[in-house]
């Protein structure tokens, strides 16, 4: 299974995601975000910033940063071979240590600005995604994204559900629970865990999503976001 899902997928769709490149974290969120039967890609709003707290917690999670509350407390030149998140690495190692300069709301807006288009176009160029270019009105230039294993939110479920704090024995990955706390900060939440059923879930995403600092971060660039645009 690619690295970092952390689970089988179904199994009529094991094999073949067996042999697919590895995902992070971002392009893993991307995928979460399929439609179950059409597999077309619908992301929530805001999700741009989501993606920008994913690439701080892919570093995070291979020990490039550390973070604790509100702010990233060390970087460490470890480059992951994402350019984005290489990017961004590389930006930061040249910030200085200035607690301002190093807040985590500052470099999720840094992070997550004009992301998304760089994580489909490496997913379509892995075979992971198809892209269908069209006109809205005739006019404005549109594209439609849909994964071709439409079982990666099934999967990515799954892994959740095991990363949550009494899901038993299961011992969860840096990547697990960072892939928790991102979900809990969108809308993201209710379509892995819909209706009455998943209301316990949806509940300790969003707690998971308060008390991580990245994914806490993201809640309060998305509040401020809103907050701008009502006014």
């Amino acid at each position: 299974m690619p690295a970092g899902t952390g689970v089988a997928p179904p199994d009529e769709e094991a094999s073949a995601m067996h042999d697919h490149p590895p995902v992070n974290l971002p392009e893993e969120l991307l995928l979460l975000c399929a439609d179950p039967r059409s597999g077309q890609l619908r992301r929530p709003h805001h999700f741009d910033r989501v993606l920008g707290g994913a690439v701080l917690a892919e570093l995070l999670a291979v020990g490039a940063l550390a973070v604790q509350d509100k702010r990233i407390t060390e970087v460490r030149p470890l480059p992951v071979g994402d350019p984005v998140a290489d990017r961004i690495l590389a930006e930061l190692s040249e910030t200085g240590k200035r607690p301002r300069h190093l807040a985590l709301d500052r470099w999720v807006r840094r992070a997550s600005s004009r992301v998304a288009r760089t994580y489909l176009d490496a997913l379509t160029a892995r075979g992971l995604l198809t892209v269908r270019r069209r006109r809205v009105l005739g006019i404005f230039p549109a594209m439609t994204y849909t994964a071709t294993l439409p079982g990666w939110p099934k999967a990515g479920a799954d892994r959740i559900l095991r990363a949550l704090p009494t899901a038993g024995p299961y011992d969860p990955t840096a990547r697990d629970l960072q892939l928790a706390a991102l979900v809990g900060t969108v809308s993201l939440d209710r379509r892995l865990f819909p209706g009455p059923d998943g209301r316990p879930i949806r509940k300790r995403l969003g707690e998971l999503s308060r008390t991580t600092p990245i994914a806490a971060a993201v809640r309060r660039v998305i509040s401020s976001d809103e907050a701008a645009a009502s006014s």
